[in-house]
């Protein structure tokens, strides 16, 4: 289970740089999208926003699972939020592509969610994590 944890940790890093450094790979997403049998593109100005919220939680969620022994939540979370200001701050020297700090808002809020959801989770499905009520103490 680690290495698929692992896996797409490390797939969704890899996408989202792709769609973030190429020079038309805003265009991915939207390619991707019509793939599907239902339109899920957004048309709304700022609805960029929304796929960067997704694609940070799933990078957020993956990356506390398979971490979470390595790394504790406060240290992963700047770390991925370094990741999404370092994407940003790329696009700035790319063609077609634009740097913005309401991206990096989504990015951060997309990881706060992310793993979050991910340690609730956890939670949820692992005995060993919930706490334990007190020992009695004999007198």
């Amino acid at each position: 289970m680690a290495v698929v944890l692992k896996l797409g940790f490390w797939a969704s890093a890899l996408a989202i740089a792709a769609f973030s450094l190429l020079p038309l790979g805003h265009l991915l997403p939207d390619i991707v999208l019509t793939l599907l049998p239902f339109d899920l593109r957004a048309e709304a100005p700022g609805s960029d926003k929304f796929w960067h919220f997704i694609a940070y939680a799933v990078l957020g969620f993956f990356g506390f699972c398979a971490y979470r022994g390595r790394l504790s939540s406060l240290p992963l979370i700047a770390l991925l939020f370094l990741y999404g200001v370092l994407m940003e701050l790329l696009q700035a020297l790319i063609p077609n592509r634009v740097m913005s700090g309401l991206d990096m808002v989504a990015n951060g809020g997309g990881i706060a969610t992310g793993v979050a959801l991910a340690a609730l989770s956890l939670f949820a499905l692992s005995p060993a994590l919930r706490p334990r009520p007190p020992k009695a103490t004999r007198e």
